[in-house]
């Protein structure tokens, strides 16, 4: 076989793994996430107490899967959970960390539902768990924006 040949069917045959791609009926990482959040999201919405045993077990292995799957929405429920364990403090040192810790949590969100693979999510998490760490919003602020 020529080169120029070769050349063809290697063109050829990464045309037809595109369409394949595209076409494919697999479930998008997006498309997955949003289906296990709305159904943790429904059984998180039930009265308390009002979950079968089976209904619990299921709402909390969602959640480990979401924390697994969606690590930037895990980032931004790590910190609001903080900020609110810190609300209400009558240290102006604490006020002021549960002020940056919103503002975090408005820069983190706005990376929830952008990726499109889990390497890609996992990535962005990294990147924004670094800034959170430091409660550095201008500095979370800016990486966003290049983004």
């Amino acid at each position: 076989m020529s080169h120029r040949a070769t050349k063809s069917a290697l063109v050829a045959l990464l045309v037809v793994a595109c369409f394949r791609t595209l076409l494919s009926d697999e479930p998008s990482y997006q498309a997955e996430i949003a289906a296990a959040h709305s159904r943790y999201f429904a059984l998180g919405n039930r009265k308390a107490g009002t979950l079968s045993a089976a209904e619990e077990k299921e709402r909390l292995c969602l959640l480990g899967e979401l924390t697994d799957r969606d690590p930037v929405s895990a980032l931004t429920r790590d910190i609001i959970a903080e900020a609110q364990a810190l609300e209400g403090s009558d240290k102006a040192e604490e006020r002021a960390t549960v002020e940056k810790l919103r503002e975090l949590a408005q820069i983190t969100t706005q990376f929830e539902g952008r990726a499109t693979t889990l390497a890609e999510a996992k990535s962005f998490a990294n990147s924004l768990r670094k800034f959170a760490a430091r409660r550095d919003v201008e500095g979370a602020r800016a990486w966003a924006k290049a983004q």
